[in-house]
Parts: structure tokens; C-alpha cells; sequence
């Protein structure tokens, strides 16, 4: 299923979006979480005693944690319980893209915490942020996994909001809230939801203690993030965890810095990276295109086209979209074709859009299918029958890799011998070098060996003409 809360409920978008809740799609997660730092600035009345709620759960963890004499014993054990948490079902923010719930804290996970814990933490006062900047140090933590946490927490908290707006949209929550997959759904209001957690924020910004500084022999200016990084421009969460171990007074320094700067929640209305318009974007194209493509599907007697045929179809419906009706702008941050939004945000408006079309066609479509050697964007089905399809930006450096190497490998672990390459063209000298490189190496090639169809799909601002 994928259908935004407003469309579940039969609600008009406006009318929900005045709650304050954020109309996430179900089934599709939008890569956008809950921070910690919003909710505590948050005026949410279910949310005025969160901080508190939270804070509290944190330091029974920290005093069990420097309580326990040693690793297996019974404060060990019940710092580890309380550091477990169960997948929370019914939310749709985090950073899956094939369910809507959340992530499970699992046992093994929540040791590794507990230890990293019982090495960095002091007796400082501000320990209890420890756990809010997790995903800086720990391997397999990020925002999502410190955003459903936070939620696990906060359960009841948002539980009680969420009956709080079915009651303002005139809804009955005891029926009306159920999900087709049996759970209740989670709502969350948009002024606690970010792009990019507040501890990412904060080691981006400049250092603001000059003891920090002189300690790194950092010039004025200088981010956490630049003192962290190696010779090749990188930083690894090892290495910091490492470093505030060894130095619990520049952990602290980071935590005033973090406690400093303001946190910032993403403006949803504008949604300058693509993770959310995409849905009503390409429902309303549909709806306006959709009889046009619905009858030149009907020429080509849909019943004899071969699933391959078929996603051809689709590809270049998306195509059409792009290039012959300003498709393409919606593909770029501002209007005069300026920073093209990121992957992702280009893979969403295509799902969007194909996912209306599958439908036509009776057939499945999933995102971001993990075929073992890494998630190819797309798999289009039906029975056993699979055709992948993988969308590259030309701003993408390792574009002969990608349809060379990286859709074979797909195509091996998915047991199938049908894909499709798809190219889209930006504004800009990189994206024109890449992309004459590309051209250059496929009419290099003999067609025998052009293992996957290719489609170009030009985003350009003057692009041209369509043959759809």
C-alpha cells in the first residue's frame, strides 16, 4: 500500500494539514525522523513533560551502567533491558522504504551501546546527552534509530496525540486508525521532524571553545567535522568515538555546542529535498496525463505486452512527463532550474509516478529492493517474472560502473537478465562531461554486449522534444 494519512482517512489535504500532523505516506518511508532536540523546544501539550520522560528513562540507564561492577552482572543486565526496544509498527518516517515501522533496538545492539556507554560517559552532568549522539560514534545508530527510540518512549505521549486529531478532524480513532497491517497509526506532529539530526548539525558547525581548538590545531572557523577528517577528506565514527573517550573534556565541549545551537526542523511545506511533495506531484500528473497514456496503452493491447514491454512503457510515460510536461522542474530545488534535488528525491517522483501506472497494468512495483549485493532502486513483477529498473543522476561520477558492473551484479542476485538503465540529464558542465563519457563508452561497445536497455531522459530546462 502507499497512500498518504490524508487519502487513508478520506480527509482533503488542506483539512489535515491544518492539525499540525505530518501527512507522512504509509508504506513509504520518507527518510525524515523525529528529533530528540525539537521535541524538547516543541509546544505540543501530549509533549510539554517529554524532555523529563525522556531524560529520566536515559539516567536510570546511566546509574545502572555506573553501578554494575562488571560486564554480565545484574545492573549490566537491567542497563541492557532498559536499552532494548521492540519495533514500534505504525509510523512511516524513518529510513526503510519497503514498511512503515520502525526499527528494533535488539539485544546485541543494545550491549554494544551499553558498552560504549561505560566507556565515554563520566560524571559530568550532561552524560544524559549521550545517548542522543549516538549515531556520531556508534556503528549501526543513526537518526532513525535515535528517532524510534525517542517514540518508544514517548509512545503514550503520541498515542494520546494522535487521538487528540482524529477528535479535531471529526474521526472515530477506534475504527478509523486501524492500518490495513492490523496496527494503530502513529501520528507525529511536523514541528518535531528533521532532514538532519541536531548532533549532525552541530559537528558540521564551527567549534566555538578555543581550548577545543588549540587542542586540534584548528584555525577560527573550523567545524568537529573538519577536525575529525583524514587525508582523504573522511571521518569514521571509530575515530571520534576514540577521541572522547580519551578526552571526556572535549565530549563536554561538544555538548555545550550541541546544547547551543538551535535546532531546525524541516519545512515541509516547501520541501526543498523532494522527500515528501513527490506523492501529491505525481498523483496530480497522473490524473491530468493519465487518460492520454491509459488509451495508448490500450492500443498496444496491454494483454500481449511482455513485462519487459511493459516497463518500457512506464520508463518512458516518466520519460514524456519529464521532458514534455515541466516534469523536469520539479526536479531542481528552485524554479529557474538551479541545484538539482538528490537521487533520492528524482527515484520518489519516479516511484510516484509509476506506481500509479502499475497499477493499470496489474502489476508490482517496489522500491529499493536489497538483492544482497546492495539495494537496486527498483524491481517491477509479475510472479517470477522481474525487470529491474535503476535511476541515475549525469552529476553521477561512476555512471559506466553503475550499468556495467553495478546493475549485473543486480541482475545476478535477482536471477534475471532484464533490466533498465535510466539516465537523467541535468543542467551543468559535470553532468555534460559525465554523460558524453558515458555516450562515448556505450557507442564504444558492441550491441551484443549492451546487456540492459537505456533510456535518456532529459531534465534540462530547454529539453527536447519527447519521442513517447
Amino acid at each position: 500500500m502507499m497512500e498518504s494519512i490524508s487519502d487513508f482517512l478520506k480527509v482533503e489535504k488542506e483539512q489535515f494539514t491544518k492539525t499540525g500532523a505530518f501527512n507522512a505516506i504509509l508504506g513509504v518511508d520518507s527518510r525524515l525522523f523525529v528529533d530528540p532536540a525539537l521535541i524538547y523546544s516543541c509546544q505540543i501539550p501530549e509533549l510539554m513533560n517529554a524532555k523529563r520522560k525522556v531524560h529520566n528513562h536515559f539516567h536510570k540507564i546511566l546509574a545502572l551502567v555506573k553501578a554494575s561492577k562488571g560486564k554480565g552482572d545484574k545492573c549490566w543486565r537491567a542497563a541492557v533491558k532498559h536499552m532494548t526496544f521492540s519495533e514500534i509498527k505504525g509510523i512511516s518516517i524513518g529510513y526503510s522504504t519497503t514498511r512503515a515501522n520502525g526499527n528494533a533496538i535488539g539485544e546485541k545492539l543494545a550491549e554494544k551501546i551499553i558498552d560504549s556507554a561505560n566507556e565515554i560517559i563520566s560524571h559530568a552532568q550532561n552524560d544524559i546527552y549521550f545517548f542522543e549522539l549516538l549515531g556520531l560514534f556508534e556503528k549501526n545508530i543513526g537518526a532513525d534509530r535515535i528517532s524510534d527510540i525517542v517514540i518508544s518512549i514517548l509512545k503514550q505521549e503520541f498515542e494520546e496525540y494522535t487521538k487528540r486529531i482524529f477528535e479535531e478532524l471529526d474521526l472515530d480513532y477506534d475504527n478509523r486508525s486501524i492500518l490495513p497491517t492490523g496496527e494503530n497509526i502513529i501520528l507525529i506532529p511536523t514541528s518535531v521532524i528533521s532532514n538532519l539530526p541536531h548532533y549532525e548539525y552541530t559537528f558540521n558547525n564551527e567549534i566555538t571553545d578555543e581550548n577545543v581548538r588549540a587542542y586540534f590545531n584548528a584555525e577560527i572557523g573550523s567545524s568537529w567535522k573538519d577536525v575529525f577528517k583524514n587525508d582523504e577528506g573522511e571521518w569514521t565514527k571509530t575515530d571520534v568515538f576514540e577521541t572522547f573517550k580519551t578526552n571526556p573534556e572535549l565530549f563536554e565541549c561538544f555538548i555545550t555546542d550541541y546544547l547551543k545551537f538551535i535546532p531546525q526542523e524541516y519545512d515541509l511545506k516547501v520541501d526543498p529535498l523532494g522527500k515528501v511533495n513527490w506523492y501529491d506531484i505525481a498523483k496530480e500528473f497522473v490524473d491530468i496525463h493519465g487518460l492520454k497514456y491509459e488509451n495508448e496503452i490500450e492500443t498496444n493491447n496491454i494483454d500481449n505486452l511482455s513485462l519487459m514491454e511493459k516497463s518500457l512503457i512506464i520508463c518512458n510515460i516518466f520519460k514524456d512527463l519529464v521532458e514534455n510536461n515541466k516534469l523536469s522542474s520539479l526536479l531542481y530545488k528552485y524554479e529557474n532550474y538551479e541545484e538539482p534535488k538528490g537521487e533520492n528525491a528524482v527515484q520518489l517522483l519516479f516511484f510516484g509516478v509509476s506506481y500509479f501506472i502499475c497499477k493499470l497494468f496489474d502489476i508490482d512495483l517496489s522500491p529499493e529492493v536489497n538483492t544482497g549485493r546492495g539495494p537496486v532502486d527498483f524491481k517491477i513483477s509479475k510472479g517470477s517474472d522481474k525487470v529491474l529498473i535503476e535511476v541515475k543522476k549525469t552529476l553521477h561520477s561512476k555512471l559506466i560502473h553503475g550499468y556495467f558492473t553495478q546493475l549485473e551484479e543486480y541482475k545476478k542476485s535477482e536471477k534475471t537478465d532484464k533490466a533498465i538503465f535510466m539516465v537523467i540529464i541535468f543542467e551543468g558542465q559535470t553532468s555534460q562531461k559525465n554523460l558524453d563519457r558515458f555516450k562515448s563508452r556505450i557507442d564504444d561497445t558492441r550491441p551484443q554486449d549492451l546487456k540492459s536497455e537505456i533510456i535518456y531522459i532529459d531534465a534540462r530546462k530547454k529539453a527536447s522534444a519527447s519521442k513517447f
